[in-house]
């Protein structure tokens, strides 16, 4: 790599890696010279294996190049191929039983948490980070530590955020570890990441316990919860004003779409040791397809739900000329512009979100025309 395309990647490295396409001809570029360069590791006696968007790796070693048939993989996640790979390296007996997972990803971390106890490993496996901010982590000595919650810690994890799977405002992983610590027993949340489980029982299981993180018990419906949270916010005696509404639980319809991608990301995460991911329809769980883009969007309501009440939404309007920035303040609101605004809310409106409406309502049109077929 010459010295100006060094230069230039290190510039342009977030604007690069923003982009899907970038990031996937970047891999393949590195994957590709790796390959090529068989040499360089002639004199190494470790063995390096290069996983890239071929499901079956190479691997390099004494100068010599040989695929890896055994640790074929269709998994898309770099996250779940590094379990399916850790997963090998410990059975095998002739190998040593010394493993470091080179990561500085909380996902990666409580994967390893998760399937150390679940494969009963018994090897020393360490995780070191990347960048300095991440501390050496001793994986066995962690897993015994907590090993009472780790069986429910992956679903716990997803429900509360992780890389595909929005967090609610306020409740970090200290919070939720705690509510596991109190009572684990009492939360039936392993019906996350199961591909059989009924949506309905997994919808109960994440409200109960996403609400016991919020403080509140007793209540069945996310809306209900965020009305009980409003009223304790609300009747402090050091309150002067309004709680924020993002500090709130979400209502039970954004929640439903939330608790949908917890689940398929768990479902994906649970079958990291299998080489194939299971079968599971995305836009079934949370996400919709761009059109534009070609990729997917999470679906924070379903279509048939407004965000506000109409007389609310009437009250909010817009009269700036240019609706893609944050000062439109329908975009601040992340709501669509509508016919009270300055743009009318047509089809030459800016704002991302009425675009969104449009999509569902092409998508509605289309349904009618095919019934009408």
């Amino acid at each position: 790599m010459t010295p100006f395309f060094r230069g230039w990647l290190h510039c342009n490295r977030k604007v690069i890696l923003t982009v899907s396409h970038n990031k996937i001809q970047l891999i393949a570029l590195i994957v590709q010279s790796l390959q090529d360069q068989t040499e360089c590791f002639s004199g190494m006696q470790h063995k390096l294996v290069v996983t890239g968007h071929d499901p079956v790796p190479v691997e390099l070693h004494l100068g010599n190049k040989k695929l890896r048939n055994d640790l074929s993989n269709t998994q898309e996640e770099a996250d779940v191929i590094i379990i399916h790979q850790l997963a090998s390296i410990a059975s095998d007996d002739s190998q040593d039983n010394s493993i470091t997972v080179v990561s500085d990803d909380t996902d990666v971390f409580i994967l390893l948490l998760y399937f150390y106890i679940k494969l009963k490993l018994s090897c020393s496996v360490t995780m070191e980070p990347i960048s300095k901010e991440w501390r050496h982590s001793d994986i066995r000595a962690t897993a015994y530590k907590y090993k009472d919650i780790i069986p429910k810690l992956l679903a716990a994890h997803a429900l509360s955020g992780c890389d595909t799977v929005a967090q609610c405002y306020g409740i970090g992983k200290t919070s939720v570890v705690k509510v596991l610590q109190a009572d684990h027993r009492s939360h039936n949340i392993d019906c996350i990441g199961d591909v059989n489980a009924n949506i309905q029982d997994i919808l109960s299981s994440a409200t109960s316990f996403i609400s016991k993180c919020y403080g509140i018990s007793g209540l069945t419906t996310m809306t209900d919860v965020r009305c009980k949270a409003w009223k304790i916010k609300t009747s402090r005696a050091s309150i002067v004003s309004s709680p924020k509404l993002n500090s709130l639980p979400p209502t039970t319809e954004a929640f439903e779409q939330n608790v949908r991608r917890a689940h398929f990301q768990a479902c994906t995460w649970l079958n990291s040791i299998e080489p194939n991911p299971p079968i599971l329809d995305p836009v079934q769980f949370g996400w919709m397809k761009d059109r534009n883009s070609g990729t997917l969007k999470p679906v924070m309501l379903p279509s048939n739900v407004s965000q506000a009440p109409d007389y609310i939404l009437k009250l909010i309007k817009c009269a700036c000329v240019d609706c893609k920035s944050m000062k439109c303040s329908c975009v601040l609101a992340s709501l669509p512009c509508t016919i009270f605004c300055t743009c009318e809310g047509d089809i030459n409106c800016c704002n991302p979100h009425t675009e969104t409406v449009k999509q569902f309502s092409d998508e509605d049109d289309q349904t009618i025309l095919d019934e009408d077929d």
